[in-house]
């Protein structure tokens, strides 16, 4: 048996030096291949990085956005309470203004009755 597979063996040697440089050609060129598709996934492998350091920078901002507009937001809020606590003392006091101004015309016009009540007595 192995006498028989010996001379189908060396019976397929020129067919293998015939095929040995093609396979060579095959396998340089798919080297070639190869660093080109290396070097082409180390580019991007760069492009993505940098997008992914912008897209980092991007989020920070918004981060810092959202923390400053959720700040302005409650400040804003703040000054609204502030606003209309301001508007009801401002309300209290024009009441009391206007309940003294009451008081003054009535206290002029009880001046004026007694001045007159005593300038008609004597």
């Amino acid at each position: 048996m192995w006498p028989k597979a010996l001379l189908q063996l060396l019976e397929l040697v020129p067919h293998f030096s015939r095929l040995l440089p093609m396979a060579d050609k095959f396998l340089q060129s798919k080297a070639t291949l190869d660093d080109a598709t290396l070097k082409t996934i180390g580019d991007l492998r760069g492009e993505l990085g940098q997008a992914n350091a912008s897209h980092a920078g991007l989020y920070r901002q918004m981060n810092e956005q959202s923390e400053k507009l959720a700040n302005a937001l409650t400040e804003i809020r703040s000054l609204r309470s502030e606003a209309l606590a301001q508007q009801a003392q401002i309300a209290a006091l024009d009441k009391k203004l206007a309940l003294q101004r009451v008081f003054v015309v009535l206290a002029a016009v009880a001046s004026l009755v007694s001045m007159t009540i005593l300038i008609v007595r004597h």
